[in-house]
């Protein structure tokens, strides 16, 4: 009964998928040792964080002891290739960074739920992808569907266009059955990644990977990233595009497109502010990138446009007023680093 109850109040709360798992399951250990050896091989980049979170990740009792099963839920935000829409010299960001931010909207609702769970004496803690849980992987357990070459959760009638979180129970539910791998021989993934992020092994390299450095490296970009960028300013779609699960879905009303930088012109981005940043980027999830991150983004973009050269030299020369005006740090070294290289291929 409260299993199927649990189901209802995750839809009527607007979630499309939801599954469960149980807390013995015994594919964690695997699951543990796998990212174990993600991080050992250094796949997390500058990402320190994802190392210190190992151990919560391996003993999710203490998140919330007495754990018995995950509730785990997918939020659709819309699919299909944007490719076909993208203006001439106009920036590319990537579907989830255009909508509100995701830690906000999947956040609320799940405190929304974890709040009509304590009232039926259910202790929960939820979870978005900002916590230390293996959240591809329970969700993947609860049924919402595989994870893929590309290491995205895969569902094969939502594609891998969907945010994911859940909860951790204290009460033993009953268990969907686990999702089934249904990649088969493709590889499209794997041979559209323009800078080989994509390992053999369904791993991700972070160091190589366009929406690690566009979004969470706050440092300098390698120059090879750089070269095979495009004009991508915030995360990028291109293994998703090409996945053929990924058939057009409409987004939630909370997804519709909400940010500016989509499409619009790489010279007009360059002239933006840090007060234009910030207003234009409040409450989506470009806003992670900082300012010195956009500067750079946009500086690297430019590089790879056909934009006329005048029009180019111009923006990259109002650029570098930006720069200057960036305090000291990780930030302003990795915007600088990026304008030269800029400058130097233009």
């Amino acid at each position: 009964m409260l299993t199927s109850e649990i189901k209802e109040k995750a839809r009527q709360l607007g979630f499309e998928l939801v599954g469960i798992a149980a807390a013995d399951d015994p594919a964690l250990i695997d699951a543990v040792a796998r990212y174990s050896d993600w991080v050992a091989r250094g796949y997390g980049a500058t990402m320190d964080y994802l190392r210190r979170h190992t151990e919560l990740k391996a003993q999710p009792e203490k998140l919330l002891p007495g754990w018995k099963s995950v509730v785990c839920v997918g939020l659709l935000y819309g699919a299909g290739s944007s490719e076909s829409q993208k203006a001439e010299n106009g920036a590319e960001v990537s579907l989830y960074t255009r909508g509100a931010d995701y830690h906000e909207v999947v956040g609320t609702r799940l405190v929304e739920f974890a709040e009509w769970l304590q009232a039926r004496g259910v202790t929960s803690r939820p979870f978005v992808d900002s916590e230390p849980v293996l959240d591809r992987f329970w969700a993947s357990r609860a049924g919402l569907g595989w994870i893929g070459r590309n290491a995205m959760l895969i569902n094969r009638k939502a594609g891998s266009y969907f945010f994911i979180g859940g909860l951790l129970l204290n009460v033993a539910l009953d268990a969907d059955e686990p999702g089934i791998d249904h990649c088969g021989r493709c590889r499209k993934c794997i041979e559209a990644c323009p800078t080989v992020a994509i390992t053999e092994d369904r791993f991700i390299e972070s160091g190589k990977c366009i929406a690690y450095h566009t979004i969470e490296n706050r440092g300098v970009v390698p120059e090879s990233v750089m070269a095979a960028t495009g004009s991508w300013i915030a995360g990028c779609d291109i293994c998703q595009r090409v996945c053929p699960w990924n058939d057009p879905v409409t987004p939630g009303p909370a997804f519709e497109t909400k940010n500016p930088a989509f499409n619009a012109e790489l010279t007009a981005l360059a002239r933006w502010s840090a007060g234009d940043f910030k207003a234009n980027t409040a409450g989506i999830a470009m806003g992670r990138m900082k300012f010195s991150g956009f500067v750079r983004n946009v500086a690297i973009a430019l590089a790879n446009s056909a934009v006329p050269a005048a029009a180019k030299s111009a923006a990259l020369d109002q650029l570098e007023v930006s720069v200057s005006a960036l305090p000291v740090g990780a930030g302003r070294e990795g915007a600088l680093a990026a304008l030269e290289w800029a400058k130097r291929k233009k």
